[in-house]
């Protein structure tokens, strides 16, 4: 992997910006090591691993569109990094959410259909089929 100088992460930092699909080809082989590590600590989760690499691809663009190149207090390796992290965080956590209201919204579905008796084993059963 090729290291760049300040100068040279900031310019193609600059080419992203405007929009140069190579440049922008170049900084995902360029972090594509911690795009994966990142990715890969989820990797216990019901998430889609492709989902979330995709996620984190438009969270290094983001970065590379906010990240100020004036300053020299803070790395673009570190920007990018909590960037990326806490856009799947986010992502994850929408889902989670999703899957709550989804759950809950079949809960009641089954409650008006069976009445109260379905908080029992047979709406459990039958959450665990519809959801298969």
């Amino acid at each position: 992997m090729k290291e760049y100088t300040n100068y040279e992460l900031n310019f193609l930092i600059k080419l992203c910006r405007e929009h140069d699909e190579t440049a922008f080809s170049e900084l995902i082989s360029r972090y594509n090591p911690m795009i994966n590590k990142i990715v890969s600590g989820f990797s216990d989760s019901s998430v889609d691993l492709e989902v979330l690499y995709s996620e984190a691809v438009v969270a290094l663009h983001k970065a590379a569109m906010g990240f100020d190149i004036s300053q020299d207090e803070v790395t673009f390796g570190l920007y990018a990094k909590i960037c990326i992290r806490n856009r799947i965080i986010s992502y994850a956590r929408k889902l989670t959410t999703a899957k709550k209201r989804e759950e809950k919204a079949l809960n009641a579905l089954f409650v008006s259909f069976y009445g109260e008796f379905a908080h029992g084993k047979i709406a459990l059963q039958c959450h665990t089929i519809m959801r298969d």
